[in-house]
């Protein structure tokens, strides 16, 4: 358990040290990296009072799930150590009376505040203390140097550290390290510099711990609202309390942060089963809602695509198109998907320069006999028939193929499950031609599929996302769904 003790190895700090009364430096072990699946193995606290001088706290954590081999080799820290172990949620009364009051220092701050903050939001807590990354403070102090790991400072400080990578030795070597920057650089340049270090969590005043503790910390949508319930901003997160909380903290170094944050009068959220589907819904609810602050994905784009055409030689010609023209069972046939002509222009130009295409075929030059790239040597010569329409049309459409749109692999709609445990909340997510249809707690009638295959416009976000994230499904998690027959004659809406 998480038994004070004292440290007295540790020096006396300055006089004017009036910062360290409010620091608390932490390290945490963790099974892994990841935030989402990675649980806490070992946590270590050091801290200094006046009453009783330096102190330390430590121990081991029972974190529910296998240690892998590598970790253990790293830390020391074995599945049997941990196996007798308390739960984090049998310490973090304990954690939480320690940390109340005093500004977390870790190296890395993000890794140890982020897995705190999670284990305390499955105690139904939340973590909303200023912390300082001493990574970011090094840096600060010493710009000069390149490297600011913590075996790295070891060595630079001369700091006594016996057992790396485990929580409390790695705590009181950043307890040292304070020392040693107190006295190199004096405590008024330390303080000036932890000033601009420090990440604060302020809540705006019209908000209340009580309500965002009811936030879940799990994947899912929020939602910002200003004066007069207007909605100023949707976000998505798979940690969406940890998120949320991150606006307030970059608030204080972000000015479109400061506005959202002086501006929310109320937060509300839509839970969700999991990462794609968080994804999915925040694109399609920005563009219905239009929130004042999410103005990179608000407005739906113009999009232009490249269609090959054939000329009477039989040499194809890319021509410029709007997407919504094509019939989406053809969309495959395209070729990259772009907001502005003059960006398609663009790109179409750099492939034709890389792969020494001929720049009259692909339409970028009007003129009779050869192209001007060809006099310079980089052109095959189709323009004056020295490479075949079957060799060139060969080499076109490898050049495109970076830009092809994709085509639909399934024979319907793809319904997608979802299911997060830490909330028990489910859903399908229901796809067609790239397109999201809606998530539901049941799979819907094929009738209402066909409804909203021709109902639903194509989005590029989603395509984004879908392209993105549908190679990482599990083969359990999906399953094709036939539409009813007849096929819709020519594509849906777009």
């Amino acid at each position: 358990m998480l038994t004070p003790c004292c440290v007295p190895e540790l020096p006396a700090p300055q006089a004017q040290d009036t910062w360290l009364h409010r620091l608390i430096f932490v390290d945490l072990e963790t099974t892994g990296a990841a935030l989402g699946r990675d649980r806490i193995t070992e946590i270590g606290l050091v801290w200094y009072s006046a009453d009783h001088g330096w102190q330390a706290a430590s121990s081991l954590v029972n974190p529910g799930i296998r240690i892998p081999s590598n970790i253990s080799q790293l830390t020391g820290i074995s599945n049997e150590m941990v196996a007798a172990a308390p739960a984090f949620s049998k310490l973090y009364n304990a954690v939480q009376t320690l940390l109340q009051d005093r500004v977390i220092v870790a190296h890395n701050v993000r890794f140890d505040y982020g897995f705190l903050s999670r284990e305390l939001a499955r105690c139904d807590q939340v973590l909303g203390q200023r912390h300082l990354c001493t990574v970011r403070l090094s840096r600060l102090l010493q710009p000069e140097f390149d490297k600011h790991n913590l075996a790295t400072l070891v060595q630079r400080w001369q700091l006594r550290l016996d057992n790396h990578h485990r929580a409390l030795d790695d705590a009181m070597a950043l307890a040292q390290l304070w020392g040693h920057w107190q006295q190199r650089f004096g405590y008024d340049c330390l303080a000036a510099q932890v000033s601009k270090a420090i990440r604060e969590v302020h809540l705006p005043p019209q908000l209340n711990l009580q309500d965002l503790n009811q936030l879940p910390d799990g994947p899912g949508v929020y939602f910002f609202y200003g004066d007069n319930d207007s909605l100023l901003y949707i976000g998505k997160s798979i940690e969406l309390r940890t998120r949320v909380f991150s606006h307030f903290s970059d608030a204080l170094h972000n000015s479109k942060e400061a506005q959202i944050v002086q501006q929310t009068k109320r937060i509300d959220y839509t839970a969700c089963a999991g990462d794609l589907g968080a994804q999915l819904l925040e694109s399609r609810l920005i563009k219905q809602h239009q929130p004042l602050y999410n103005r990179q994905l608000r407005r739906k784009k113009a999009l232009f695509s490249w269609q090959l055409n054939a000329d009477p030689d039989g040499y194809l010609t890319p021509a410029l198109v709007p997407f919504d023209s094509i019939p989406i069972e053809q969309a495959h046939h395209c070729y990259g998907l772009f907001s502005k002509a003059a960006d398609a222009l663009k790109a179409l130009e750099g492939i034709c320069k890389k792969k020494q295409l001929c720049s009259i075929k692909v339409g970028l030059e009007q003129r009779h006999g050869p192209c001007f790239r060809y006099q310079l040597n980089q052109c095959d010569g189709a323009c004056c028939g020295e490479e075949s329409a079957e060799r060139f049309n060969m080499r076109l459409k490898l050049a495109l193929s970076s830009l092809e749109i994709a085509w639909w692999p399934f024979d319907g709609v793809l319904s997608v499950y979802e299911h997060h445990t830490s909330t028990n909340q489910h859903q399908w997510h229901m796809l067609y031609q790239w397109r999201y249809l809606g998530s539901y707690d049941v799979i819907p009638e094929p009738a209402m599929l066909f409804a909203l295959a021709n109902q639903t416009p194509f989005d590029v976000d989603s395509y984004k996302i879908l392209q993105r994230l549908l190679p990482g499904l599990r083969p359990s998690q999906v399953q094709v769904i036939p539409l009813p027959s007849p096929e819709p004659d020519s594509g849906p809406t777009r």
